[in-house]
């Protein structure tokens, strides 16, 4: 290389076409002849990693380096190099050249970040965002170029719409979530973000940029700021059920309110707590709904239980006469029976209940021979129905076995299981009520109403088949089983 071509070594690609190059079709001399101060700048330009070019002179001539090359697209490079930049740039030169005659008049230097303009690359007009700036060149205090430079945004322009658009979409969920939801940040609690439903519950209390000691002094009071306190020191979630608050409204009224929360650190990258996030519901109506609906069920109960005593007296004045003791005694037990299992439903509800708490239920008169038993089964749920049911079967078996089965002997003993058999898609439920250590046993000569109760086909009530069965060689041992089907289980556990 020519020492008269020194500055152009070291300038990657560029630096070549410059070399070869005919500067006297754009109307320069070779770079030989070049002026120092040029030969210095064109140097600078070409060793640049950034994008950067070059005008220079009256036509401001361009000179630019490798990086910027690929920015311009193949309608530019590499024919830009020694053309008038108003040439090369004509499809923006409305946005460029303003900025271009103000630098050339001595006014300063402009920088504009991420900046949309359109031009072609590529063979299609596109629009793309870059950060770009101009920068005169001043030299006996006369202006003899300007240095362009850019960078391209486009990628991080887009990405970062997106993400706002994200960010955006993000907020108006939470705007619009039928729960409460706020953003605290710093120690102090700041309200970062309050949703509809949050804003509704203070009041619409004005709270973006202000520490909730100052915007809700009465809950920072109840002990909800030292709950948040624990969580930014901690850094442990912290839950919250039916806890009281009570806030003052606009029109100096105390509101009560029952909440249940959730207060989430939020961390960085670093580990540290930056802030908590706070979701919840207020449960007021319906804890106050619960709790109407518990008096109701109270009620109902008490009226059901009033009625059976009812039924009890009419029982007791109709079979008073002498002769109907045993048979009055039965139905006292029945009808007493079937008052236990109400007991055992559920309190809220009144729909459901457990085989535990039927079976627990019925053998209640007969606790008194307790060892007598031996009960295992899973803790399932039933419908009412069929808790009433089971309830009076299994008292039932119980009173048989107390008359003229195992409960008659010492050495008696019951075994009761019950479980799910084939569990998966077509599941089946057992119950097993098993006598051994009694007298012996005989398949009765007549169906009574216990032993029509375990063998009724009545899908409203127990179901269906159902096996009772004696083992008559095994004198001592009384077998019943009780096999309920799948449609059963489908209207009776677990889908009450």
């Amino acid at each position: 290389m020519s020492q008269d071509l020194y500055f152009l070594s070291g300038g990657g690609q560029m630096a070549a076409l410059m070399r070869n190059h005919s500067w006297p079709s754009s109307g320069m001399k070779a770079p030989s002849h070049w002026t120092n101060e040029f030969k210095l700048l064109t140097n600078l330009v070409l060793s640049c990693p950034q994008p950067m070019m070059l005008w220079w002179g009256h036509n401001l001539v361009q000179v630019y380096n490798d990086a910027i090359a690929p920015l311009m697209g193949p309608e530019r490079h590499p024919q830009a190099l020694g053309r008038p930049a108003k040439e090369t740039w004509h499809e923006v030169w409305d946005v460029f050249g303003p900025h271009v005659e103000s630098v050339l008049r001595g006014e300063e230097p402009i920088w504009n970040e991420e900046q949309q303009i359109q031009f072609t690359r590529h063979g299609m007009r596109r629009q793309v965002w870059w950060s770009y700036g101009f920068t005169p060149i001043r030299s006996d205090s006369e202006i003899k170029g300007v240095v362009f430079t850019c960078q391209e945004m486009t990628a991080r322009h887009r990405l970062t719409h997106r993400v706002r658009q994200q960010s955006e979409r993000l907020q108006q969920l939470f705007e619009q979530a039928p729960g409460f939801v706020a953003i605290l940040v710093g120690e102090d609690h700041v309200f970062q973000l309050a949703n509809a439903a949050y804003r509704d519950l203070v009041g619409n209390r004005p709270l973006i940029g202000k520490p909730i000691a100052e915007v809700l002094p009465e809950a920072a009071a109840q002990g909800f700021l030292d709950r948040l306190d624990a969580v930014y020191r901690t850094g442990n979630t912290d839950r919250g059920s039916r806890v009281p608050l009570r806030l003052t409204n606009n029109a100096h009224t105390e509101m009560q309110y029952l909440l249940d929360f959730i207060y989430q650190p939020i961390f960085e990258d670093d580990g540290q707590v930056s802030g908590i996030f706070v979701q919840g519901h207020d449960v007021t109506a319906h804890a106050v709904a619960e709790k109407n609906l518990s008096l109701i069920n109270h009620e109902l109960k008490h009226r059901v239980k009033n009625s059976l005593a009812v039924i009890t007296g009419i029982v007791n004045q109709t079979l008073r006469k002498s002769g109907y003791d045993e048979i009055l005694r039965t139905l006292r037990e029945r009808i007493s029976a079937y008052a236990r299992a109400h007991d055992i439903l559920a309190p809220q509800t009144w729909a459901t209940g457990t085989v535990q708490g039927a079976v627990s239920s019925a053998l209640q008169p007969f606790q008194a021979r307790g060892s007598f038993f031996s009960i295992e089964g899973p803790d399932l749920t039933l419908g009412s129905r069929q808790v009433l049911s089971l309830a009076l079967a299994v008292h039932e078996l119980a009173a048989n076995a107390a008359r003229f089965g195992a409960l008659t002997l010492p050495t008696g003993r019951v075994d009761i299981r019950w479980g799910l058999v084939d569990p998966g898609d077509n599941p089946k439920f057992e119950f097993s009520w098993e006598e051994s250590g009694g007298p012996p046993v005989s398949t009765p000569g007549r169906q009574g109403f216990g032993l029509h109760l375990v063998s009724v086909d009545d899908r409203d009530s127990l179901l269906l088949p159902r096996l009772l069965r004696f083992r008559p060689t095994e004198f001592d041992r009384l077998h019943s089983i009780l096999k309920l089907t799948a449609a059963w289980l489908q209207s009776a556990i677990d889908l009450v």
